[in-house]
């Protein structure tokens, strides 16, 4: 019974402590993206005048932040299981190496979604008003 109730709080620590883990790479992520946007922002006014549309810079800004992302996943995955190896007990049940894949994959779209948005709001942003000496 108090091993159940150990158990239980267990998984409650650790669901916890994931979905903050959540919270914060997605908050990391727009926040990088926003940055990356700001600083950027005199390149993306000359794309422009050279003829790239919103959408392009965005895509741009995007796949920049993509980039790390899957290598990142992937070696999170693994270095996350060989740091678990010295601490978990004997009869540890590992999840499935199709689920770790699954998810470490489901990171690309997760931040292409979250790029988009500062990067779209940063490309929307008036050539002349991005190019003016009054703006740096």
């Amino acid at each position: 019974m108090a091993n159940d109730l150990r158990n239980a709080q267990e998984h409650h620590v650790i669901l916890g402590v994931t979905a903050a883990l959540i919270v914060l790479a997605a908050v990391n992520a727009v926040t990088v993206t926003w940055t990356t946007a700001q600083e950027a922002r005199h390149t993306m006014a000359v794309a422009r005048t050279l003829g790239a549309t919103p959408g392009q810079i965005t895509a741009g800004l995007s796949t920049a932040q993509l980039l790390p992302t899957l290598p990142g996943a992937f070696a999170g995955v693994l270095l996350g299981l060989l740091l678990c190896l010295p601490f978990s007990a004997p009869n540890t049940v590992w999840p499935p190496t199709w689920s770790l894949l699954t998810a470490a994959l489901a990171a690309l779209p997760a931040t292409a979604a979250l790029t988009a948005v500062p990067a779209r709001i940063a490309a929307r942003r008036s050539i002349a008003r991005a190019l003016s000496p009054e703006t740096t």
